[in-house]
């Protein structure tokens, strides 16, 4: 280890972030073009392997019993590869092994074999099992991609049963909340570190999902995703808004409380009133909330695929706000036009009442 690395690794030591004595040099990783021959190659042999299994087992699929069990073995078969290999080829093939298992199971719990039928899936206790299976998983096996796929199903999972329980402008708060806890939670319990990072990552990638999904569904559709929604719900579609809101406000809060900010400060107004009209275009252009509060907790973590993802998705929804034909280009020009003034407005604010001291610290 070099001198440079040896004075973090001490650094580290005096912050009680990490133990023991110095660790030695790790040997140079395979290539990245390696890695992609031998992740296929994985993929490939278990597609082989599994269409052979599955062939073997034809005679017992139609009892769920035997296919619970086949689809626990598959899983436990990959969390034993997982666990003890550190290869490449090794661990894609048990990715591929694992998700057939799951598919299975999943299968199992929605009663598919016995009495397969559309109800079966309108039953948001068996949404709700399925998920906590995927959670389950998500802190069993240890390995980043397998997490950050396990907790991307659970929160899917779980928004889907919130629909079904007539409460669908919920789920992108509580998914954003969650997310927001283990970005900004992330460096709280270093033994965990690599655990908590994944299954943020799969939170943020489930939870830019579900606002492309809610994008393109018109609010008039809105009774198509549970019983009655519009006539029955407590909820109402700004009411999702709402609770997006008040997840960036408790992100910006706790980003100006870690920073030793006085609440009476211009820094810490400019923030909530910039804030505040993020969230006040968001009932109009949605997505914007959760597209700049990706980006935030990108630069509070110095994040910069976290960042990347956030970038992408206000460019996305942005866009798909602008040529989706709900109201006129001109109309839609306009709103973006203010926006945009209002931001820039806002920075100019910033630099003006603030001291150029404290920007620059910051």
């Amino acid at each position: 280890m070099n001198k440079t690395a040896a004075q973090l690794w001490t650094l580290l030591k005096g912050e009680n972030l990490v133990q023991g004595e110095t660790p030695e040099i790790a040997h140079a990783d395979s290539p990245w073009y390696v890695k992609l021959l031998l992740g296929i190659a994985g993929w490939w042999a278990a597609a082989f392997g599994l269409s052979f299994l599955m062939l073997v087992f034809t005679l017992f699929m139609k009892d769920a019993m035997a296919v619970l069990i086949l689809g626990s073995l598959l899983i436990g078969g990959a969390f034993l590869i997982l666990r003890q290999s550190g290869q490449t080829f090794l661990e894609h093939l048990a990715l591929a092994i694992s998700l057939a298992g799951q598919v299975l199971v999943i299968l199992v719990i929605f009663n598919a074999f016995n009495a397969f039928s559309a109800a079966r899936f309108e039953n948001e206790v068996y949404w709700l099992l399925a998920g906590l299976f995927q959670v389950i998983l998500a802190l069993a096996i240890p390995n980043f991609v397998h997490r950050v796929f396990c907790t991307w199903n659970a929160a899917i999972f779980f928004a889907v049963a919130l629909v079904l329980f007539d409460v669908p402008y919920m789920f992108s708060s509580v998914v954003m909340l969650l997310m927001a806890w283990l970005w900004l939670s992330e460096y709280a319990y270093p033994k965990h570190i690599q655990k908590i990072r994944a299954m943020a990552y799969g939170l943020t990638l489930a939870l830019v999902s579900i606002e492309s999904f809610v994008l393109f569904v018109s609010k008039g559709a809105a009774s198509s995703w549970g019983t009655n929604v519009d006539a029955e719900s407590i909820m109402r579609p700004w009411m999702g808004e709402v609770l997006l809101g008040c997840v960036a406000f408790y992100v910006v809060w706790f980003l100006l409380r870690q920073n030793k900010q006085s609440m009476k400060q211009p820094l810490v107004i400019c923030s909530l009133f910039a804030t505040l009209l993020l969230v006040v275009a968001s009932f109009e252009a949605t997505g914007l909330t959760v597209g700049m509060m990706i980006v935030l907790l990108g630069f509070a973590g110095s994040n910069r695929v976290l960042i990347g993802i956030g970038v992408v998705s206000l460019l996305f929804y942005v866009s798909a706000y602008y040529y989706l034909l709900e109201r006129t280009l001109l109309d839609k020009s306009l709103t973006l036009l203010a926006v945009g003034i209002l931001l820039l407005g806002v920075r100019w604010m910033m630099l003006r009442f603030v001291p150029k001291g404290e920007v620059n610290a910051r």
